[in-house]
């Protein structure tokens, strides 16, 4: 400052510097050299304490590390043997579920070997039976035909001959096959039927049964040309008929209805009488004991009829459905036109 020329300045700080070490000294003086050694003992010992406050934050810290690190071994440590538990009781139960799997799948092969045994020695005695069959049906249809021949008949007994002749004709068609393999859609030999005439048919066919518990079957139909198994649908159509009037009441009638739609035709069977359990519709397609049940006047039913008509149905590319209430059952066959 001085080499600045700031003589101001200078005279300002040389007076507080003496006041400053005036002070001192004073204080200095006053002071003994007991309480200095004192105060340095303190500042020691404060020192010291921080020291150990600080080296005990951070043994608190490595503490609280070490704890959680243990903790998280210890959940690691649960977790595997968890894991090894759970994995070791899912093993056990496969090990059981496979072997029941195994056992299960033993019994399925000898029960269906049981069954393609049983139901090739059904095959034999069917075809044993259709066989036999065959000589009395055909002993039937001849000498309806030689009644026909007979110019002594009257009109309706002719009638009644004839629908011997042809009820007999159709048995021996149903006989032949039974005595030839099952065949599939491809394979179903198809002509162009009247359902008309194939219905008005089934009709007077089946009037008579019905005539024995006093019933009518009323007839509403249409003139349509179908290509199908002629013998096939008959049978179906024969069947739900049968059906009605079995499960009918005395002096009831039965209406079957022919309606043409635009790519179809629905041939519908609905009879006035019991209706179906509720606990039977479910299996009425299926062969099933609990589906057999007896007529209205005690008629002994097989439980096979419908299974083998939704079959014939369904091979023709159709439909069979029912509705049914208290009230009656109506039956449904949709054919296709084309």
């Amino acid at each position: 400052m001085y080499q600045t020329n700031q003589l101001t300045e200078i005279s300002k700080y040389l007076n507080e510097y003496s006041i400053i070490k005036s002070d001192f000294d004073k204080r200095f003086r006053n002071a003994s050299s007991d309480n200095i050694g004192q105060k340095f003992y303190d500042l020691q010992k404060e020192y010291e304490l921080s020291l150990l406050k600080k080296e005990n934050q951070l043994s608190s810290t490595y503490l609280i590390i070490a704890l959680l690190f243990t903790t998280l071994l210890l959940l690691v440590l649960y977790q595997i043997w968890r894991n090894w538990s759970v994995s070791s009781k899912t093993n056990k139960r496969l090990e059981l579920l496979n072997t029941q799997i195994t056992e299960q799948n033993r019994n399925l092969r000898e029960t269906l070997a049981t069954l393609e045994q049983s139901q090739d020695e059904n095959k034999r005695v069917m075809k044993v039976v259709a066989h036999d069959l065959r000589s009395p049906i055909g002993a039937i249809v001849s000498l309806a035909g030689l009644m026909l021949n007979d110019q002594k008949l009257q009109q309706e007994e002719q009638h009644l001959v004839g629908l011997i002749k042809e009820s007999g004709n159709d048995s021996l068609k149903f006989i032949d096959e039974l005595l030839h393999r099952e065949v599939n859609a491809s394979e179903l030999e198809k002509e162009s039927v009247d359902l008309d005439g194939l219905l008005n048919y089934c009709v007077n066919l089946l009037q008579y049964k019905a005539t024995e518990k006093q019933q009518k079957i009323n007839l509403k139909t249409e003139s349509i040309t179908l290509n199908i198994n002629r013998e096939k649908i008959w049978r179906v159509v024969s069947n739900l008929i049968t059906n009605a009037v079995k499960f009918s009441p005395l002096n009831t009638s039965i209406d079957v209805n022919l309606d043409i739609k635009a790519d179809s035709v629905i041939i519908s069977v609905k009879d006035y009488g019991i209706g179906i359990p509720e606990e039977m519709k479910e299996n009425i397609f299926n062969i099933n004991e609990s589906t057999k049940r007896s007529g209205t006047n005690g008629e002994q039913s097989f439980g096979m009829g419908l299974v083998i008509s939704k079959q014939i149905v369904e091979t023709h590319g159709g439909k069979l459905w029912f509705e049914s209430n208290s009230k009656g059952t109506t039956f449904f066959v949709e054919l296709p036109i084309s």
